[in-house]
């Protein structure tokens, strides 16, 4: 398969798997990014009683040009006790949201968990990319060591019906600590 670049200002090169280009992957982070299911479902497995979902930002987009969709933006991180483990955004076109209500008051419940209770969602195919400290979001670039910047991601898009709405996993040091 051959990379596949996305035209989206933050996203440096996404691909149809991973691998295809960035360092190369150990198994364990390669079944993090491989897994079909839920990752709050995997998390909540391997962490138990410490599995935790901190939301750190919810905003709508009020300042956009002319021609862009209006967006909200949810931030959340996947935590095992006080280690987050996963930063996932999801962008929700405000057409989607008005549509699913619901969507709007999640706070602190998982989003991919809400979604798989619905009728008529399916989720695309994932794009994976490595990504350099200037493409991760701020919250992750405030967290995690100077020297550990890069970090491997994917996204998809769910689709509710005629609706959508696109999320990105990206994939801390401590997913892997959870991991053993």
């Amino acid at each position: 398969m051959t990379a596949q670049k996305q035209n989206r200002s933050d996203a440096g090169i996404w691909q149809t798997e991973p691998g295809l280009s960035g360092p190369p992957i150990d198994d364990l982070m390669c079944g993090w990014l491989l897994e079909p299911g839920l990752l709050t479902a995997r998390l909540r497995t391997q962490c138990g009683e410490k599995f935790r979902l901190q939301l750190v930002n919810e905003n709508h987009s009020d300042d956009l040009a002319n021609n862009e969709e209006k967006m909200l933006y949810r931030q959340v991180a996947l935590c095992c006790g006080n280690e987050p483990c996963i930063y996932a955004e999801s962008r929700i076109p405000l057409t989607t949201a008005n549509a699913h209500f619901w969507l709007r008051d999640l706070g602190n419940e998982p989003l991919g968990e809400r979604l798989q209770e619905k009728e008529n969602v399916s989720r695309s195919a994932f794009a994976y990319a490595y990504l350099l400290p200037d493409i991760l979001p701020e919250w992750i670039r405030n967290y995690i060591d100077e020297d550990k910047h890069e970090l491997w991601a994917r996204r998809s898009e769910y689709f509710i019906g005629e609706h959508s709405l696109e999320v990105t996993e990206y994939f801390l040091p401590g997913v892997l600590a959870c991991s053993t």
